[in-house]
C-alpha cells in the first residue's frame, strides 16, 4: 500500500484528506503534536512540529507523497516559523527521502485580491498579499518553488473559503442563524461574489492531484463560486424558512464601496470584524481555476450547493439551529 505523510491531520481540512484517503487505501504518517482522533493501525503517529527538522525527516521516511495541511492562521508572531521555515524544513525532508510528489495547501488570499474589485482572479494572477498570514503563505510558496527547482515535483493547491461539517471553528454558524431569525439582508446586493469551498471537494482536490500530478511545479485554485444571493437562498431552503427579501438599493450599495476601498488601506479599519463583515457583503472578487480540472480528473463531488445542506443538518444534530 502506498504510504504518504499529512501533516494538519487533526485540522478541520487536514482530517477530512486523511480520512478520504484512507477510504482510498493509503497508509498515512501523521506528523502532528497531538494524536488524531481516528487512526488506523497500519497508519503511524509522529510525535513532533514541523518546526524540528529531524521530525520531519522521520515522518517522511517510506513515503511516496507529502501532505502538507498545517499551518498557522491565528497568532503573528509564530507564522513564519511555522507556515515559511516549517514548510521548508517539510521540503527539506521530502527531498532527502526521495518523496515523488509534495503538495502544499496555500490559500488564495496570498493573491491580496481587493475584494471590492469587480475580477476573476485564476492561477496567473500576480501575487500582493495584504497581511501578515497571506504574506507567510506566499513566502511558503516560494520555498516549495524552489525545492521544485532542486528536483521535487510539487502542486500548490489554493482553496477558496473552506466550509463544511465538523468544523470547531463554528463557521458560518452565525450567518445560518441569521437567516433563521429573519435577521439577514443583502447588504451589496444579491449579486455580490460568494467564494466557499465544501470541505470534502478540497479533500478530493488532493486525491486528484496524486493520481495526475505530472509537472514539476503547478498552482491550481480549488473553487466553487457563485452569487450570495444564490448561497443564502440555499440557506434558507435547507433550513426551511422564508428566503431573505431585504436588499439595499443598488446606488447605496455602490456608494458604500466607494467608501469601503479607502478604508481597506487602515490597519486598525481593515481587521475589525464590522470591516470585514461589510466587505464580505458588499465582494466583487471572484476566484477561478483554469488548471485543476484541465490537469487532473477532478470534478466537484458535492458542491457548495450539498455543501449547505450537509452544513445545516450538522448543526441541527447538535442542537445549534
Amino acid at each position: 500500500m502506498p504510504r504518504v505523510l499529512l501533516t494538519g491531520g487533526t485540522g478541520f481540512l487536514g482530517g477530512r484528506i486523511g480520512a478520504l484517503l484512507k477510504k482510498e487505501g493509503f497508509i498515512i504518517n501523521h506528523l502532528s503534536r497531538g494524536r488524531p482522533a481516528e487512526i488506523m493501525t497500519s497508519d503511524q503517529w509522529i510525535s513532533g512540529d514541523i518546526r524540528d527538522p529531524e521530525a520531519c525527516n522521520r515522518a517522511a521516511k517510506g513515503t511516496c507523497v507529502a501532505i502538507h495541511a498545517a499551518g498557522e492562521k491565528v497568532h503573528e508572531g509564530i507564522m513564519y516559523a511555522v507556515n515559511v521555515e516549517g514548510t521548508n524544513n517539510l521540503l527539506h525532508a521530502s527531498l532527502r527521502n526521495k518523496v515523488g510528489l509534495f503538495i502544499y495547501i496555500s490559500s488564495v488570499g496570498v493573491i491580496g485580491a481587493p475584494p471590492l474589485k469587480k475580477k476573476k482572479w485564476d492561477e496567473d494572477a500576480e501575487c500582493r498579499p495584504s497581511n501578515t498570514y497571506e504574506y507567510s503563505k506566499w513566502q511558503g510558496e516560494q520555498k516549495v518553488r524552489e525545492a521544485s527547482v532542486r528536483g521535487l515535483t510539487t502542486v500548490i493547491l489554493r482553496p477558496t473559503n473552506v466550509f463544511g461539517d465538523r468544523d470547531s471553528s463554528k463557521g458560518l454558524l452565525s450567518l445560518l442563524r441569521n437567516v433563521r431569525d429573519g435577521r439577514f439582508i443583502f447588504i451589496g446586493g444579491r449579486n455580490c461574489a460568494c467564494n466557499f469551498i465544501f470541505v470534502d471537494d478540497v479533500a478530493h482536490a488532493v486525491l486528484s492531484v496524486i493520481k495526475s500530478a505530472k509537472a514539476p511545479f503547478t498552482i491550481r485554485h480549488v473553487a466553487d463560486p457563485c452569487k450570495i444571493g444564490e448561497f443564502v437562498d440555499a440557506i434558507a431552503d435547507n433550513l426551511g424558512v422564508k428566503r431573505p427579501r431585504l436588499v439595499m438599493p443598488y446606488l447605496f450599495a455602490e456608494l458604500m464601496r466607494t467608501v469601503l476601498c479607502p478604508l481597506s488601506r487602515l490597519s486598525s479599519v481593515s481587521r475589525s470584524a464590522i470591516y470585514s463583515r461589510w466587505t464580505t457583503l458588499n465582494n466583487q472578487a471572484i476566484f477561478i481555476s483554469k488548471l485543476l480540472n484541465d490537469q487532473s480528473d477532478f470534478a466537484h463531488t458535492v458542491g457548495w450547493h450539498q455543501g449547505v445542506k450537509r452544513l445545516v443538518h450538522w448543526y441541527r444534530c447538535r442542537g445549534e439551529l
